[in-house]
């Protein structure tokens, strides 16, 4: 018998005596947590199968047919107020990649034969902030109060560029582009 002097008829008084505790996981979500199961599931198949399989988590990617996030409320705002009011501060950095960079990195991983699973998280060394969204739109933004920043993102403390790089630039202004294409 498995289980001490537990009947087979009737659960134990403390399930937690027949299941050990999950591992310690800092969870900010249920987003986050969602995915770490969704991890811990594929890394069981490809140790049970042999088989290779590479998660790639890139950060907010930029590009055509970006349908979410601040640039596309903006955009949204801007045509239809004619202002931006944004509930953050402003002083907030977040890193973007372009989608054709995301697609190569999964394309290449992709070509990894070995067995096992791979994580991979897809940041670039640069960061845009809200308030430079804004001046492409060439439209005013009001700033909130919050200072929450952007939660469960990667750390950006290291981008301190206080302005933005040409790179990053084209992509949002090919974004911006896009969506307003859409409207």
């Amino acid at each position: 018998m498995p289980c001490s002097s537990a009947s087979p008829s009737a659960p134990p008084a403390n399930i937690s005596s027949l299941y050990p505790p999950p591992p310690s996981i800092p969870q900010q979500s249920p987003y986050t947590a969602s995915k770490i199961a969704g991890e811990a599931m594929c890394k069981a198949y490809c140790q049970a199968l042999g088989i290779h399989l590479t998660i790639v988590r890139p950060v907010s990617m930029l590009g055509k047919r970006y349908h979410h996030g601040h640039i596309v409320d903006f955009v949204r705002m801007a045509a239809r107020d004619g202002v931006i009011r944004a509930k953050d501060n402003g002083r907030q950095r977040k890193p973007y990649c372009h989608v054709k960079d995301v697609a190569k990195h999964i394309a290449d991983e992709a070509l990894d034969p070995s067995p096992g699973m791979c994580i991979t998280t897809v940041v670039p060394g640069v960061a845009w902030g809200i308030a430079w969204t804004a001046e492409l739109l060439k439209c005013p933004i009001t700033f909130g109060v919050d200072d929450r920043g952007w939660k469960g993102d990667p750390d950006v403390s290291a981008y301190t560029s206080d302005s933005p790089t040409n790179g990053v630039a084209t992509w949002v202004q090919e974004t911006i582009d896009w969506c307003r294409s859409q409207l």
